[in-house]
């Protein structure tokens, strides 16, 4: 739904016998020059989490009237009548 929605738990076992639980999550709207299905992540080898979410080129974007409507033709190709 143009979302990108983060989740996490941590848990960490205290010294005196007890569990500390953390849990986040995190809802971010895309904008709308991006592509929801290129949107991905990783984890730096640091144990960073790093979204990617490219750009639709400007000749790609949604609702673009001018998109497609030009064919280039050799002009050899190219008949009058």
């Amino acid at each position: 739904d143009g979302y990108v929605e983060v989740s996490g738990k941590h848990e960490e076992q205290q010294e005196e016998g007890g569990i500390v639980s953390k849990n986040f999550t995190k809802k971010i709207q895309l904008p709308y020059e991006v592509d929801p299905v290129t949107v991905f992540a990783s984890l730096s080898p640091e144990g960073l989490l790093i979204i990617e979410a490219p750009q639709i080129p400007p000749y790609y974007q949604y609702g673009d009237s001018s998109y497609g409507n030009e064919i280039p033709m050799d002009s050899q190709e190219a008949t009058c009548a």
